[in-house]
């Protein structure tokens, strides 16, 4: 099953092993994340395999923190234990909510306090 949409991280990804299905060992980034929608907050674990994953990771390191919103395609989504598991087909961080406070004026803005002159 394919699962695409914003989730949010609960902690900072970390490198686990993971059996491959050849028998070998995997390293792979550990996303713990959480699944918001209208009715329900659900967890979610997924797994980037660190062959694809380092250079995001390593790009964009000090905005992984809790809180981190990331739009991800998931695949072999199942359920397990209270959650769910997943495997990382892409991921991007998700655009902030809010925009950053900017110190410029507003571009309708009157800097010189005095009525602005419409011609009728």
């Amino acid at each position: 099953m394919i699962g695409r949409g914003m989730f949010f991280l609960t902690r900072k990804p970390g490198l686990v092993q993971l059996q491959g299905h050849d028998g070998q060992l995997v390293e792979a980034w550990a996303f713990s994340l959480l699944e918001r929608t209208r009715r329900a907050q659900q967890r979610v674990l997924a797994y980037w395999p660190r062959a694809d994953a380092d250079a995001f990771v390593m790009a964009h390191h000090a905005q992984l923190e809790s809180g981190q919103a990331l739009n991800l395609e998931l695949e072999r989504v199942k359920p397990s234990g209270d959650g769910l598991l997943g495997f990382v087909l892409s991921c991007a961080l998700a655009p902030d909510r809010w925009p950053a406070h900017s110190t410029a004026p507003h571009p309708h803005s009157n800097p010189t306090g005095r009525q602005a002159h419409h011609p009728v």
